[in-house]
């Protein structure tokens, strides 16, 4: 939970969000996959979301990524529904 945390944070920086996205994206995206999928509690699909978020308004390679992930946003509309 903590390190989900220190993510957002980090990503809300738009200069460490741009590094980040761009030098650990993919590995960020598959961490998050992992874990969506992985049945975890409110407060960390919460701190999840939040990391996708912010990733989204760093840069541009992170909209990318999101959207061209199927499995984020399989995840994403599986957590709408519930």
């Amino acid at each position: 939970m903590k390190a989900l945390g220190i993510l957002v944070n980090i990503l809300q920086d738009s200069e460490h969000a741009e590094s980040a996205v761009c030098n650990h994206g993919n590995s960020l995206v598959a961490a998050m996959v992992a874990l969506l999928t992985a049945n975890m509690s409110n407060e960390i699909q919460e701190q999840v979301l939040c990391v996708l978020v912010n990733m989204c308004s760093a840069s541009v390679k992170g909209r990318d990524l999101l959207a061209e992930s199927d499995n984020i946003m399989r995840c994403i509309s599986v957590l709408l529904v519930s």
